[in-house]
């Protein structure tokens, strides 16, 4: 079975590969991405995604898209993904600055997940390394604009 097992026609109706035509867009079911028909003379016709360089970590989530870009599939890395990632601030402190990486809050079904794999996040700066649970980090001070 195909992995985008529909699309969605300019109708907002499901239409299936072999009735879609070429050449038109439809709508990807499970994230509303543009996608076309690959009409084959050696295999079932089959939706896929258009091409988009740079994609998100959002549009890689996609359970349609097996693009080379990229798919994430690991469901920590998931997790990271729908709880918003990492984000980063420049915070202003007595006329100093300081770059935060601030660790959103998790569901409580996602901590459960992160808790029952024992999964720990490890941050090294400037060759010091510091592990952390889904309990523990909330707030990070940057220490360094190395990798």
């Amino acid at each position: 079975m195909a992995s985008i097992a529909y699309g969605i026609d300019g109708n907002g109706k499901k239409i299936y590969a072999e009735d879609a035509y070429s050449g038109r867009t439809y709508i990807c079911p499970y994230c509303f991405e543009d996608i076309n028909v690959r009409k084959c003379t050696d295999r079932d016709d089959y939706f896929a995604h258009k091409s988009i360089h740079n994609r998100t970590p959002q549009q890689m989530l996609c359970p349609g898209y097996t693009g080379g870009e990229g798919r994430i599939e690991t469901d920590s890395d998931k997790i990271c993904v729908i709880n918003g990632g990492v984000p980063l601030h420049l915070v202003a402190k007595n006329n100093e600055y300081e770059l935060i990486a601030v660790f959103p809050p998790l569901s409580l079904a996602s901590l459960n997940k992160l808790t029952s794999w024992n999964t720990m996040v490890e941050i090294t700066n400037d060759g010091q390394k510091e592990v952390f649970s889904a309990f523990n980090l909330h707030r990070y001070r940057v220490k360094t604009t190395n990798d």
